[in-house]
């Protein structure tokens, strides 16, 4: 009877043991899981804060890329109507001349 006691009880120390085994090995994981969560997160940060200062430097770029076109094509037609404007104030020129001398 002694025997099947003892070995209840030594079962019970060995169950007991177990138990706090794997309670410690839950808590690690739970730590690891949190680290690793953690890192996981700092990593999306990282990139999230990465790819808006690219799309800033590109927006920037295409707007600089732009801003030169259209500045471009606005000189162009400038420089187009100042040259029609003086050819026409040569011409108002001429005729005027014309009727003065007639």
């Amino acid at each position: 009877m002694n025997e099947i006691i003892s070995s209840i009880l030594e079962a019970e120390k060995k169950a007991d043991s177990l138990v706090s085994e794997a309670q410690a090995n839950a808590k690690k994981s739970v730590l690891f899981a949190d680290a690793e969560g953690e890192k996981i997160k700092e990593n999306a940060i990282d990139s999230f804060k990465t790819a808006r200062k690219e799309a800033l430097l590109k927006a920037e770029k295409d707007g600089d890329e732009l801003y030169g076109k259209i500045a471009s094509d606005g000189e162009k037609q400038a420089e187009e109507i100042t040259a029609l404007a003086k050819n026409n104030l040569e011409k108002t020129a001429d005729l005027i001349i014309k009727e003065i001398i007639k």
